[in-house]
């Protein structure tokens, strides 16, 4: 979809509604970043994580997270374990037997 805008006094423009409409979190106060692609400029909606959140949007993590979705997806969920204790050491011998293959 296009649509043209007349930059105003200070280079602004505004958003046309359609536009807004068909891009999910465009709205009021939420940043964008603009990037300049050869002759065209892009607008995309960011989101803002904060610092406490940062590990889980690493690469590892969202890797390791997408694995995670797929197992569950599958059924390959791990046991049912009676006490905290007997979970921890179904971890660490699965992570020896992941290390080792």
């Amino acid at each position: 979809m296009a649509q043209v805008v007349k930059i105003t006094r200070k280079y602004q423009i505004t958003l046309p509604r359609a536009i807004r409409e068909c891009v999910p979190g465009l709205e009021e106060g939420r940043k964008v970043q603009i990037e300049v692609r050869d002759e065209e400029v892009v607008i995309r909606p960011i989101m803002e994580i904060p610092q406490s959140q940062a590990w889980f949007w690493t690469p590892e993590w969202q890797k390791a997270e997408q694995e995670v979705q797929k197992d569950v997806v599958a059924g390959n969920l791990s046991p049912s374990f009676k006490s905290a204790e007997e979970g921890i050491n179904y971890l660490h011998r699965r992570r020896r037997q992941i290390k080792d293959q």
